[in-house]
């Protein structure tokens, strides 16, 4: 344990050292048609072994280990506005903005659950790591719970009266933390449905996007729409603990890398910004030159060991392990991948 521990820190350690020196670019592989139309979303299964990418017409998993299209999953309706994954758990919760959700199975491709909010407008979603529980939450501010995979309904949280921005289950699924957009943060009991204390921070502005830890320890919230920050809040102790200037446009997505302390932030454009959450410094940029990311997703192996963009006009993908971290620390990455396979 105290080894694979050493490596993490080395690993992490080479990240940052790399990302100080140059901005990361992704290496194209290669292209094919994916969508046309409206913007899509990209996630990482459970495992990490596969992409699937979503658009309005769709959702096709794109295998990273052929790198090949698989067949396209069924029982979809309407494009999805959010989507939830579990660890450890093979199927993945996708949402419609007007409250329909549904379950996929990611390895037989089929929808095998599906529900309706009658509140409707859904504006945040998450599933718990084990897989085991999800969550919704509407724009009037109710927070729904259910179980998975039966999909029945656990209860409702009031725990907010504007809009919920981020949702996330802590404590080992046992807490909801959320935060809606007039700056609350709130931590709610999931068995009893209550509501039990919120916190906040005055300086922030309104808030774009969230992020908490692979621990749950920490939650990170962009906020502003014009001087730009991330603040860092230690949960347990409803306490901001670091003030981070961030990227000069809004941030859209937030999130941490695997164990690590780097966060990164995205405001659309070309290029993805790191950041050391422990010091606050910018530590460099995944980029895509000439081309604008539409959205992208980092594999679930507690490293970032692939990343998936979309070109502006949606009819080319790129998917790599970035350039820095391919050459700089390739065996090292694969060493810690055996070493937690190997584990008992």
């Amino acid at each position: 344990m105290k080894k694979l521990l050493l490596m993490r820190m080395a690993l992490v350690f080479l990240i940052a050292i790399s990302l100080n020196a140059q901005k990361i670019s992704f290496k194209k592989e290669s292209s094919a048609p994916v969508t046309s139309g409206d913007p899509v979303r990209i996630v990482s299964t459970p495992g990490g072994e596969s992409l699937i990418i979503f658009s309005p017409e769709s959702a096709v998993p794109y295998d990273l280990k052929t790198g090949t299209f698989l067949t396209p999953y069924a029982g979809l309706k309407g494009p999805m506005a959010f989507i939830a994954t579990a660890a450890s758990a093979p199927f993945i919760l996708a949402a419609t903005q007007e409250g329909a959700l549904f379950l996929l199975d990611t390895k037989s491709g089929v929808t095998t659950g599906s529900k309706t909010i009658q509140e409707g407008m859904i504006s945040a979603a998450a599933v718990s790591d084990d897989g085991k529980l999800a969550a919704v939450a509407t724009q009037s501010g109710s927070i729904y719970t259910f179980n998975l995979p039966s999909m029945q309904e656990t209860g409702k949280i009031q725990a907010h009266a504007k809009v919920v921005k981020g949702l996330h289950f802590i404590e080992n699924g046992s807490k909801i933390i959320s935060v809606s957009i007039d700056k609350k943060i709130s931590v709610s009991d999931v068995a009893s449905s209550r509501f039990e204390r919120s916190f906040t921070d005055d300086g922030m502005d309104f808030i774009t996007a969230t992020a908490v830890n692979s621990t749950g320890e920490f939650i990170a919230i962009a906020s502003g729409s014009a001087n730009i920050n991330i603040y860092i809040f230690r949960i347990s102790e409803s306490k901001l603990v670091k003030k981070v200037r961030g990227p000069i446009q809004p941030v859209s997505r937030l999130g941490f890398i695997g164990e690590s302390p780097i966060l990164y932030a995205f405001s659309g454009g070309e290029e993805i910004e790191l950041f050391n959450s422990a010091n606050g410094n910018s530590i460099g940029f995944l980029k895509n030159s000439g081309s604008k990311i539409i959205d992208f997703a980092l594999s679930d192996f507690g490293s970032p060991s692939y990343t998936l963009s979309l070109d502006r006009n949606l009819s080319k993908w790129n998917a790599s392990l970035p350039g820095d971290f391919a050459d700089l620390a390739a065996n090292k990455i694969s060493n810690l991948k055996n070493s937690r396979n190997s584990k008992p």
